[in-house]
């Protein structure tokens, strides 16, 4: 069989080393729980965790919410940095298992919206003050754009973290002829720290547009 640079996300691929995938997820979750718990304690963490739920909107107090948008973000955050380590399964860079998240959510929040106030829902797809060509024009454009929601979200989180691997992937092949160089020993810690970064960053943004959709809840 012949191995190329996607054969790392091809669950096949891993054989018997990634069956216990699920099982070193759950036990990095669960150690990472016991950090937010510690980390949220200290005075430091208060500060960080401060800032996480200031940038999340209130939402009229929905405290159910807010809690779901910042589980997103840290549990985006784990599977991505948990992926970047060997003989990890990068499930954040299988478009069905990401699709499967954003789809729930945006399913919940339709439902949560049709029980709260159906009409209000409906209304948001009319344009206030067109005419009825331009209006029946926006309002399809509105509602692709709603229907698409979960596949764009897919899309942005399965592409970047693809993207990365494939990437690190590139770099630590082309250099394995100047393994014993210190130039490239400092080149590869560097783009491992910035894949890390990138890794926060996308977990944040895959959150923060969670709490972007559901802030139209009570408008």
């Amino acid at each position: 069989m012949v191995y190329d640079l996607f054969s790392s996300m091809d669950y096949g691929w891993g054989g018997v080393v990634y069956l216990f995938s699920w099982l070193s997820y759950f036990s990095g979750l669960l150690g990472l729980i016991c950090l937010l718990v510690i980390f949220s304690i200290v005075s430091p963490g208060n500060i960080f965790w401060s800032k996480i739920t200031n940038n999340v909107k209130t939402l009229q107090n929905i405290l159910e919410i807010r809690l779901l948008v910042l589980i997103f973000i840290c549990l985006i955050c784990f599977l991505n940095l948990w992926g970047l380590n060997s003989f990890i399964f990068p499930n954040t860079t299988q478009f069905l298992f990401i699709f499967h998240l954003a789809f729930l959510v945006w399913l919940g929040l339709i439902f949560s919206n049709v029980s709260y106030n159906y009409l209000k829902l409906v209304s948001n797809f009319v344009p206030l003050g067109a005419n009825l060509g331009l209006g029946g024009f926006i309002s399809i454009v509105e509602v692709i754009s709603n229907l698409i929601r979960p596949f764009t979200l897919c899309l942005r989180l399965g592409i970047n973290m693809t993207t990365g691997h494939i990437l690190i992937g590139l770099i630590v092949s082309g250099s394995l002829g100047f393994i014993n160089s210190i130039l490239v020993f400092f080149i590869l810690t560097g783009f491992y720290l910035f894949e890390i970064g990138i890794c926060l960053i996308q977990g944040f943004v895959f959150g923060l547009l969670i709490n972007e959709y559901y802030s139209e809840h009570n408008e």
